[in-house]
């Protein structure tokens, strides 16, 4: 008996390929192949690649935890940049896809609309909205690429130590120098990282706030 094949399980599919392996392994043949059936059985579901990118980019949109009611326009930003890191720490592989595509399908639109009506409660005008959204989480996507997304080459190449920079350096420099050479692993590296994201975050925020003239 054939085996019933659906667009879940096919985009379930990639999506656990790129996890694994990749973005740049993830393709209909190997999608097929992953679920043992004959790639042009995929077609009847999704008709190319690029529709596929396109439905792994929707679902891990919809995996994201989003506030449906936040008591500040700041908590709901802060809120979704926790779900967001999240999500790219459970899929580093396909990360650079959410952070290169744009949210645009009506599934997508209809998930994050609840967590951004408290713009609108504070009576913050829609371009002042759409330039904290954006800027937001440009800024996230920068940043997240940077802890997340792998290096090219990286599986090659070693990483190299940042060498101690001569006397008189700034000082900025000898620190970096210093925690590179004592790079906390385990637990100890993850609340390290996850502090430094929360200072970015707050930084952010900040000098949102006064830019946007609101508290």
């Amino acid at each position: 008996m054939s085996q019933i094949i659906t667009r879940d399980a096919i985009v379930e599919a990639a999506i656990a390929i790129g996890d694994e392996k990749g973005l740049e392994r993830v393709s209909m043949r190997a999608v097929a192949g992953r679920l043992g059936v004959q790639a042009m059985s995929l077609y009847h579901h999704v008709r190319n690649k690029a529709e596929l990118l396109d439905a792994i980019h929707e679902h891990l949109i919809l995996e994201l935890t989003l506030p449906a009611e936040s008591p500040t326009w700041e908590a709901a930003l802060r809120s979704a940049a926790g779900a967001y890191r999240a999500l790219a720490l459970r899929h580093p592989n396909l990360f650079v896809l959410v952070a290169t595509r744009p949210i645009s399908t009506p599934a997508e639109i209809a998930h994050i609309a609840p967590a951004l009506t408290v713009f609108d409660e504070a009576g913050i005008p829609p371009e002042q909205q759409l330039f904290s959204v954006q800027s937001f989480f440009c800024a996230l996507n920068g940043y997240l690429l940077a802890e997340v997304a792998p290096t090219p080459g990286h599986a090659e190449v070693p990483d190299s130590p940042i060498p101690v920079p001569p006397e008189g350096a700034p000082s900025v420099l000898t620190l970096l120098a210093s925690l590179d050479s004592q790079q906390p692993s385990g637990t100890a590296g993850e609340n390290f990282l996850a502090a430094s994201f929360d200072a970015f975050v707050d930084v952010f925020l900040t000098g949102l706030a006064e830019r946007l003239g609101v508290q």
